[in-house]
């Protein structure tokens, strides 16, 4: 394995790196490796503020959930030795602002994240792996087309799960299992897919007929909720890439 970093800089980071853990599990024994790949994504509060802000990427069971494929698979865990993807460079985009962080997606270097392209094959085999392993399914997602305003009540509330409270000089760190990127080999870059927080979230959406596309309402987040002020603007992260 090997990995290295790029960085940029602002008040807050929001650091990635690499973390090998020992796991002792029915599930692991039966991957045939017990040392563990985790993606920790670190929020630095820079600042002697009391800040919150969106998660750029949110699942609570603390697994990667990749992006819908076209493919359709069915996997045992007696056939992952039989996976074969092409050895090619390829980048991992990590989450967004609420609602859309709740994804990541898979791409060969070649292919511009920010241009319009199809979801490759290899999101779809990760899915299947994660699934087969760990049988997850994300469906208490909030459902933010219903929202039509945002007060202090629901980010407390039901909202909590998407934001992160930093008080002073702290720190926030959340682990993301990598096993499923272990099994299919490869290298990787992982980033995250923005490098700004945005002071609003987009909720709900209506069909533009003559453009043919969807238009998001944008809702303004509080400025101050419980003494924590509305984090906005750039951040400081980083890439790091990774060969299994």
């Amino acid at each position: 394995m090997c990995f290295s970093c790029e960085s940029y800089g602002q008040k807050l980071s929001i650091e990635l790196s690499v973390e090998w853990k020992y796991e002792e599990s029915d599930i692991y024994s039966k991957l045939n490796f017990n040392n563990i790949p985790f993606l920790k994504i670190r929020y630095n509060n820079l600042t002697s503020d009391s800040i919150f802000l969106p998660k750029v990427y949110k699942n609570a069971f603390l697994l990667p959930q990749l992006a819908a494929g076209t493919l359709v698979a069915d996997f045992k865990l007696c056939d992952f030795d039989k996976i074969h993807v092409p050895s090619i460079n390829r980048n991992v985009f990590i989450g967004g602002m609420p609602p859309n962080n709740i994804q990541w997606e898979v791409l060969s270097d070649s292919i511009d994240f920010y241009s319009e392209h199809e979801v490759g094959e290899v999101n779809q085999i990760l899915s299947d792996i994660y699934e087969t392993v760990f049988h997850f399914n994300e469906s208490s997602t909030i459902k933010y087309d219903l929202i039509t305003d945002i007060k202090e009540s629901q980010i407390f509330g039901e909202l909590k799960e998407d934001f992160v409270f930093l008080l002073p000089y702290s720190t926030h760190v959340e682990y993301y299992n990598l096993s499923g990127f272990k099994v299919v080999g490869g290298c990787y870059s992982f980033a995250l897919s923005i490098n700004e927080i945005n002071d609003f979230l987009f909720t709900s959406s209506t069909w533009n007929s003559e453009e043919e596309r969807w238009e998001f309402k944008e809702v303004k987040l509080p400025e101050k909720v419980g003494g924590y002020q509305l984090y906005s603007g750039d951040f400081y992260t980083n890439e790091i890439k990774i060969t299994f």
